[in-house]
């Protein structure tokens, strides 16, 4: 079953995200956490026709 399609049917529309972004692997500071600000700026700069599943 696909994950995407699961969400679809259990989620409200404003719940769900707009589209998906697959990164290799993703930016962390030197105690681990994830940097969620670097992955904001990497979205800006994503090209809007590049690999995303649009919900």
């Amino acid at each position: 079953m696909d994950a995407f399609a699961l969400e679809s049917d259990h989620l409200a529309d404003f719940k769900r995200p707009r589209a998906y972004y697959f990164v290799d692997d993703l930016p962390k500071n030197p105690s681990g956490k994830i940097q969620k600000f670097k992955l904001r700026e990497d979205e800006a700069d994503v090209d809007p026709e590049a690999e995303t599943i649009a919900s």
